[in-house]
């Protein structure tokens, strides 16, 4: 679930995490080799140094996606970063979306 302060992943009824978007140090994106072989990956770094991973299979991972592109300066249009994710069959396609300055922490 995405909301305008932040984003919480829920699972069989429970948040299993939750982070507002100033939380957010990193975001890698890389394609796993593990369960769904065309499954893209979030890799969602917290500053506390956590991290969470969301694959592109979990609902409202998209949403996330748009979202975070407008709350995260820098991070690129999904359109900018997507296709290169579907191209890739290999999964050796990783890609650092966003990374907050070290004096922002």
């Amino acid at each position: 679930m995405v909301v305008a302060a932040g984003f919480g992943i829920w699972q069989s009824g429970r948040c299993i995490a939750a982070a507002k978007w100033t939380d957010i140090a990193r975001v890698r994106a890389y394609k796993s080799g593990v369960g769904s072989p065309d499954a893209i990956c979030l890799a969602i770094q917290l500053r506390d140094s956590s991290e969470v991973e969301v694959k592109n299979e979990a609902s409202g991972w998209m949403s996330f996606v748009k979202m975070a592109q407008t709350k995260l300066a820098g991070m690129p249009h999904p359109d900018a970063w997507l296709p290169q994710f579907a191209e890739s069959a290999d999964g050796s396609t990783e890609r650092m979306l966003f990374e907050r300055a070290a004096s922002s922490f």
